[in-house]
């Protein structure tokens, strides 16, 4: 008889007055579409869905044939049908794609090793290859570890960071050229509500872009990323995945709900409630955003030094950078790091009988980003003020010896920095918000107050304002803490810590080590100290720029004469005499830089700053060189 045809009408399920398929009219409907509404059967909106994600490569431009994608696998709904759908549309459209699964193992006990196997199932069903990377392997953590460290709060900020990390250092691995993520539709959108309330616009337009050349590949050496499903709505992932009986982990992370995103994620449900496009509405919005450019290039925050005006513009402060190796003096203003004190410092490390190949310790000549870049940026906290911190640090202050003040100092009497000036400025921020400040004295190590140890702290390098996110700007966390050994928490004697950084900084005209001191300086040496601290007192008020003003070195009997035996011989004052300029509250560990060098950290001072007679008190680092370059080559 020949092979019969069956009509299609033979092929669907019989169901007692159906919606029929707007599509062929046939078979019953087996959803709505939330976007359009549109009623589709099983085979109509499995052809539908697999035709939009191929228009979505192909218009997108996101691959190139002969790339080796890499395909983030966490065995979760998104990342399985992602993984399906690309090894069916490069068998069906011919992409030539090398596609190798990447999973990361965060290192949650009865979860991770769940959803790991569901990757091994995917794995062993396609025939596609395999790479696992995990945090104990990269950083020396597991997740289960952070969060008994640093609480719930903010875990899913570390996690977002160390996931990225591994990402990259899995792509590496497998040499991949672009990375696919499974970012849906739904999750575009989350991302779009969080950067409105975080006022973060310059994000608002990149994480809604999908090509790799317009979203990731601005940030040098990282591995392009994309989204070929960020046009797809997570209800119909998750029908496709059903309507193919896709395996896949189901489970929500134990420790995600106290994600910020959770807040996004009702909101944005309410909103789709309201409006059933709400979706699709706000990803397109964020998408066509134009944004202005930064009228920083207009503005010019002039800054008055030695009786000049400094213009702040942007040109000016490029062309500032460019100026490598021009020795520089106590008096100027904007102090650079030069390449003879790195060397000076390199040297007497050496004479210590510490790696007497110094070059890793101060990298200041060769500023081009390694072969590899394991990109950071990530959507931290929003910078808050630490006022609410305040509270705290009074009553901390009833615990030590008067006239000790236990958070730290800013700058009083101050004006914003030239933008990028001080590229060896670090922002420490705890799941609290904004702590601290810090310098980074090599691209691995950041130099702070022993007393800013507050569980993980992730590093701002590049900031200048702590509201926005600047494009040179980049965000490490602080693997290892080193406090000094013999640090007084009483006394404030040792009040010095090194942080290890992971990834090492990539040192760009933006983020730039500063060497150590080697000697130190005698007073009356004018000095710059810079940071984030309250720029009032006794009231705090707390900027968002970063604070730059000048002051100069005090004798050490000048010193115990207004602080007494509080002053030990492993600390130095600087300030003005008749008071007016100082370090404040939220200035901890930040730096003070004499002759182009390092020579203080802010460690404590009077209650009330800027007070005549009353110098700040800073960690004088000369006295602790030794033990920098012994920890460093240590660890």
């Amino acid at each position: 008889m020949g092979n019969l045809r069956i009509p299609r009408r033979a092929q669907c399920p019989l169901v007692a007055m159906p919606v029929h398929c707007t599509a062929c009219g046939e078979c019953p409907a087996a959803l709505r579409r939330p976007r359009t509404g549109q009623a589709l059967c099983r085979a109509c909106f499995v052809g539908a869905f697999e035709k939009e994600a191929h228009a979505a490569v192909t218009s997108g431009r996101l691959f190139r044939r002969g790339d080796t994608v890499a395909v983030a696998a966490s065995g979760g709904k998104d990342s399985t049908v992602l993984a399906h759908l690309l090894r069916t549309l490069d068998a069906r459209h011919g992409y030539g794609l090398q596609l190798e699964l990447l999973a990361v193992d965060e290192g949650i006990a009865g979860y991770r090793d769940e959803a790991l196997g569901a990757v091994y199932r995917g794995r062993d069903r396609w025939g596609l290859p395999l790479t696992v990377v995990s945090y104990r392997e990269l950083h020396g953590w597991t997740m289960d570890r952070v969060v008994a460290s640093a609480g719930r709060r903010s875990n899913c900020t570390f996690c977002g960071v160390f996931r990225r990390q591994a990402l990259e250092r899995g792509a590496a691995m497998v040499g991949a050229d672009k990375i696919a993520t499974g970012h849906n539709a739904d999750d575009v959108a989350e991302t779009v509500l969080m950067n409105f309330l975080r006022g973060d616009v310059a994000r608002l337009r990149r994480g809604t872009l999908a090509a790799p050349e317009e979203a990731e590949s601005s940030q040098d050496g990282a591995v392009p990323r994309c989204k070929p499903l960020r046009h797809a709505y997570e209800k119909e992932i998750v029908l496709y995945a059903y309507f193919l009986g896709l395996d896949y982990f189901s489970t929500e992370c134990r420790y995600a709900p106290h994600a910020y995103r959770g807040h996004a994620r009702t909101l944005l449900k309410d909103l789709e409630a309201a409006r059933a496009s709400a979706v699709a509405d706000l990803g397109h919005s964020a998408e066509h955003l134009a944004l202005r450019p930064e009228a920083g290039r207009a503005a010019r925050e002039e800054l008055e030094v030695n009786g000049e005006q400094q213009p702040g513009s942007l040109e000016e402060e490029e062309t500032h950078h460019r100026r490598q190796g021009q020795e520089t003096t106590g008096e100027e203003l904007q102090l650079e790091a030069t390449q003879q004190g790195g060397d000076t410092t390199q040297a007497l490390c050496s004479l210590l009988g510490l790696r007497s190949s110094a070059q890793w310790l101060f990298l200041i000549g060769d500023s081009s980003p390694p072969s590899l870049h394991f990109s950071t940026e990530v959507s931290w906290p929003p910078y808050t003020p630490p006022s609410a911190m305040k509270v705290l640090g009074f009553l901390l202050m009833l615990l030590v010896p008067p006239g000790t003040k236990l958070i730290g100092k800013l700058v009083l009497g101050t004006k914003p920095c030239l933008p990028h000036s001080q590229p060896w400025q670090a922002a420490l921020f705890t799941h609290q918000g904004y702590s601290c400040g810090g310098t980074l004295i090599a691209p691995e190590w950041v130099l702070t107050a022993a007393h800013c140890q507050n569980g993980l702290i992730q590093v701002r390098l590049g900031a200048h304002n702590l509201r926005g996110v600047a494009s040179g700007e980049q965000r490490v966390i602080a693997i290892q803490s080193f406090p000094y050994t013999n640090y007084s928490t009483r006394s404030r004697e040792g009040d010095i810590m090194l942080l290890k950084l992971a990834p090492p900084a990539v040192l760009t005209r933006y983020v730039q080590p500063l060497p150590v001191a080697t000697t130190c300086v005698p007073p009356d040496t004018t000095c710059l100290v810079s940071g984030w601290g309250s720029t009032t007192s006794p009231y705090a008020t707390f900027p968002d720029i970063l604070q730059c003003t000048k002051v100069w070195t005090v004798s050490h009997d000048h010193c115990r004469e207004a602080y007494g035996n509080l002053v030990t011989q492993n600390m130095m004052c600087a300030g003005v005499k008749g008071g007016g300029r100082d370090s404040c509250q939220g200035d901890s560990g930040s730096p003070l830089v004499c002759k182009g060098q390092l020579q203080g950290m802010v460690s404590w001072g009077e209650l009330e700053c800027v007070h005549p007679n009353k110098p700040g008190v800073y960690t004088q680092v000369c006295k602790y060189l030794e033990w920098i370059c012994k920890t460093m080559e240590d660890n």
